[in-house]
C-alpha cells in the first residue's frame, strides 16, 4: 500500500503537482546484478514517478523474489494519488495561510509560482523536446524570423498548443483557480486596511474640523493632503508641510479649491486660520490672483482633486 498523506500535510510543492497533474519524478538506485568477485556491485539509477517506479520494481520483485525495493517505493513515495475537490482546495489555502492572512497568502502564491514556473514547466517542456522528431512536428508552428540577416521561415514548437494536446486543455485549470483565489484575497485585504484606515481618518477630521470648516468635501481633499504629506495633524488643529516657509501660498491654494471651487463661495476664513495657526490666509489668495508668473507647484496640488 502506498504511502498516503492527508490534505494538510501536503507540502506547497505536491498541492502544486497535484493541481498541475504533474507527479514528481523520484530517483532510486538499484542493483543491476549481484557481482560478489568484484568490491562493488554495478548500481543503475532510476527515475520515474511513483507509478513509473511502482511498475519497475514489481517486475524485479517478481524475477527476483525481492521484495526491497518495491517496499520501499511503497513505505517511501507519496503516490500523488489524492484527488482534490474546489472546498478541498479552499481548505487547504485557509489552513497553509492562517486564514487568509495577508503576507502568508503572498508567500504561498511566491511559492506556488515558484515551483510552476521554474520546475513543473520545465519538467513540461522536457516531456515535449524528448519526443520523436515525427511526433514534435506536430506541434510546430511557422513563422517568419530572420538567420544571419536573412529573413527566413522559422518552424518552431508550440508548447503552449503541446501542453493542451498532451495533458488536456484544463491541464493548469486548477492552478489558476488556486492563484485567483489567493490574488481576491490580498485585493481584499488591501481594501479593507485602506478603507479601515480611511474611515478612521475622517473620523479624526470630524473632531479636527469645527463648524463650517466641516463639510464632506473638506474632509475628502484634507485627507488625501494628509496621505501625500501635505498637511500633518497636530494636538489642536493641522499643520501645512508642502513648500517650508513658502507654503503659506500654496495652502491658501489648496484652501481655495477645497472651500471655493466655482469661485462663488465665501471660504471660512477665520476659521483657517485657527486650524492651520497662520494669520490672513485671504492675503495668501490674493497673492495667487495676482501671481503674473505660472507656478509650477499648483500641478501637484491639483493632483490632489484628479
Amino acid at each position: 500500500m502506498a504511502m498516503k498523506k492527508g490534505l494538510y500535510d501536503l507540502t506547497i510543492e505536491e498541492f502544486t503537482r497535484l493541481l498541475c497533474d504533474m507527479p514528481k519524478p523520484y530517483t532510486l538506485e538499484m542493483k543491476t546484478f549481484p557481482c560478489s568477485h568484484l568490491e562493488n556491485d554495478n548500481k543503475e539509477t532510476i527515475k520515474g514517478t511513483y507509478e513509473q517506479l511502482y511498475d519497475v520494481f514489481t517486475d524485479v520483485k517478481y524475477k527476483t523474489n525481492d521484495s526491497t525495493l518495491i517496499d520501499y517505493v511503497k513505505n517511501n513515495l507519496f503516490d500523488y494519488n489524492l484527488s482534490l475537490s474546489i472546498l478541498d482546495i479552499y481548505n487547504y489555502l485557509d489552513k497553509i495561510t492562517n486564514n487568509f492572512e495577508i503576507d502568508r497568502c503572498r508567500i504561498v502564491l511566491d511559492e506556488l509560482d515558484m515551483w510552476h514556473t521554474m520546475v513543473i514547466n520545465e519538467e513540461r517542456i522536457n516531456i515535449v523536446n524528448s519526443l520523436s522528431s515525427n511526433e514534435r512536428e506536430y506541434y510546430k508552428i511557422k513563422s517568419i524570423g530572420y538567420i544571419n540577416n536573412e529573413k527566413q521561415t522559422v518552424y518552431s514548437i508550440n508548447y503552449v498548443d503541446a501542453y493542451s494536446k498532451i495533458f488536456g486543455f484544463a491541464y493548469d485549470f486548477s492552478y489558476n483557480e488556486v492563484i485567483n483565489i489567493l490574488k481576491s484575497k490580498i485585493k481584499l485585504s488591501l481594501n479593507t486596511n485602506a478603507n479601515n484606515k480611511e474611515s478612521t481618518l475622517q473620523k479624526e477630521l470630524n473632531t479636527i474640523l469645527q463648524s463650517e470648516l466641516n463639510t464632506d468635501r473638506a474632509r475628502k481633499y484634507i485627507a488625501k493632503a494628509i496621505e501625500a504629506n501635505y498637511i500633518k495633524k497636530r494636538d489642536k488643529g493641522l499643520q501645512w508641510l508642502f513648500g517650508g516657509n513658502r507654503g503659506k501660498v500654496r495652502l491658501g491654494y489648496f484652501i481655495q479649491k477645497v472651500y471655493c471651487p466655482n469661485h462663488t463661495e465665501t471660504i471660512p476664513e477665520k476659521g483657517i486660520n485657527a486650524l492651520f495657526g497662520v494669520d490672513r490666509i485671504g492675503s495668501a489668495i490674493s497673492q495667487i490672483v495676482n501671481a503674473k508668473k505660472p507656478q509650477k507647484w499648483k500641478a501637484e496640488i491639483d493632483k490632489l482633486f484628479e
